[in-house]
């Protein structure tokens, strides 16, 4: 907030003072660059924009800006009493450092203002002051390039009370708050709320209601002391993220399919979580032969597992914190999460078929054959022949038949369309296995067919089954799954 030659009655400076507004631009740069300044101005009637005037700096150099001799009437009005100074240029913020102030001619009435090159969708406000001889007044612009919705919650009571202001925004439109007048003139609040009549400080907390990880507000407050004279600013609270994560870790996504991720982190001023994914822009995976980043997904390439990051712009991460009237301090910060792409999760029949064998019908004994598919955790075929393996619990498990126990099947790749066959039977010889068909005698196990190899070790169906001479029971069911049923480690269904 920069006070123009004109002062703000609530500035409380004796009549007829005239202030000399001035900026104080440096280049710090070995060649000369040319800057672009703006003003937001108000008046007693009302806000208004002033056109662009390019700056030109040479290599090094300070200029000094008369802001006064600018209130012609052309790039601001000579009753104009506030402005809010924009300066751009295509460099780094420390490249062009610039102070505002604004003195009488006496050097005793005025005020002294920083830039501040941060913008945030949350901030918190120090202390603000209104009594006999103080009042404090603010302005709070929206920098970003879209409309959005500013609150501006003042907290009083020990925390206790609130009253809450709530405005749209346009680009570079801002809201101006003389908190005086909202406690001597009880204008009610969003709710209708007032602010009570001997309030005299508290604290205050400004957000963006339309996008919590767009950075898109900034905020400047002076505190007039009218026993001095003197307009001191007011130091911002850094509201940063802590801990920022991806939501889904691992992100599964289907070889050719897309999953969407989300990093989330915990506001350090209100300690709520919520998304920051528009702070990240910047995606990339350590192996693109398997996965490839954009901003906010994955897409699956090749099956195997890799990782991906994302990197966020440069702004303030971390603890609550005093601006100390700078801006805050400025990061980029990286997060990760690791990707699995097409592996096997679980399986799905195919086939399920059961019965004594055609070449011996009245004397074979009972067979029973699973055609089973490899899919991802989407459902999706896993391809390329992934490999599995069976394990069996009891490793050695009892046979009334009395022709020894069954081995399970060592690890081996599927078929070229990712399917295997599960068979069982009390014997391998299905006709002449000297076994009678109608004793019923066999075993119980539980079959775990996991991936192994290369293919990787997840558990992919657990089947407890009773395998006897005349029936074989998978999973309770003794006739047949249909086509499509999902077998996993709660078993077929």
């Amino acid at each position: 907030m920069l006070a123009l030659s004109t002062p703000d009655p609530a500035l409380g400076l004796p009549t007829g003072t005239t202030l000399q507004p001035m900026l104080f631009v440096r280049n710090t740069l070995a060649k000369t660059v040319t800057a672009h300044l703006r003003f937001s101005w108000r008046s007693a009637t009302g806000p208004g924009k002033s056109p662009p005037i390019d700056l030109i700096l040479k290599a090094n150099e300070t200029k000094v800006v008369d802001v006064s001799a600018l209130q012609d009437g052309k790039t601001l009005p000579n009753d104009a009493n506030w402005a809010s100074v924009i300066l751009s240029a295509p460099v780094l913020p420390d490249d062009l450092l610039a102070v505002a102030a604004s003195y009488d001619r006496t050097g005793r009435y005025g005020a002294q203002t920083p830039f501040n090159d941060q913008l945030a969708s949350h901030w918190e406000g120090g202390k603000w002051e209104v009594d006999s001889t103080h009042n404090s007044l603010s302005t709070i612009i929206n920098g970003g390039n879209k409309p959005i919705v500013a609150e501006l919650t003042i907290f009083y009571n020990q925390g206790k009370g609130e009253y809450q202001i709530q405005r749209q925004l346009a680009p570079e439109e801002q809201m101006f708050v003389d908190f005086g007048k909202l406690v001597h003139n009880q204008i009610p609040d969003k709710n209708g709320q007032t602010l009570p009549r001997d309030l005299m400080s508290g604290a205050y907390r400004v957000r963006d209601l339309t996008d919590s990880a767009a950075a898109s507000l900034y905020e400047g407050k002076v505190v007039v002391d009218r026993t001095f004279g003197h307009v001191s600013y007011g130091c911002m609270i850094c509201c940063g993220p802590t801990s920022a994560a991806m939501m889904y870790d691992p992100l599964t996504v289907s070889v050719g399919g897309y999953a969407d991720q989300d990093i989330q982190a915990m506001d350090s001023c209100t300690e709520t979580f919520g998304s920051i994914l528009d702070d990240f822009p910047t995606w990339w995976t350590d192996n693109t032969s398997i996965a490839t980043a954009s901003y906010g997904g994955v897409s699956g390439v090749g099956v195997g597992t890799t990782y991906h990051h994302a990197q966020s712009v440069m702004m303030y991460f971390g603890p609550l914190e005093d601006s100390g009237g700078g801006p805050c301090p400025q990061d980029q910060e990286d997060t990760s999460a690791s990707t699995n792409v097409g592996l096997p999760d679980h399986l799905l029949v195919v086939v399920d078929q059961q019965g004594a064998p055609a070449m011996c019908p009245s004397t074979g004994i009972q067979l029973r054959q699973m055609q089973m598919v490899v899919v991802d955790v989407n459902g999706n075929t896993v391809p390329n022949s992934p490999s599995v393996a069976e394990s069996q619990n009891p490793a050695q498990p009892a046979n009334s038949c009395n022709n020894g126990s069954p081995v399970p099947s060592s690890c081996a790749p599927t078929a070229a369309n990712s399917t295997f066959i599960d068979s069982m039977s009390v014997s391998d010889n299905l006709c002449n296995s000297g076994i009678n068909r109608s004793s019923g005698c066999g075993f119980t196990v539980t079959s775990t067919w996991s991936a192994c190899g290369t293919s990787g070790a997840n558990p992919l169906w657990i089947s407890p089954r009773t395998t006897k001479s005349n029936l074989v029971t998978v999973d309770g069911n003794s006739t047949k799954f249909t086509g499509g049923a999902v077998c996993n480690g709660a078993g077929c269904h």
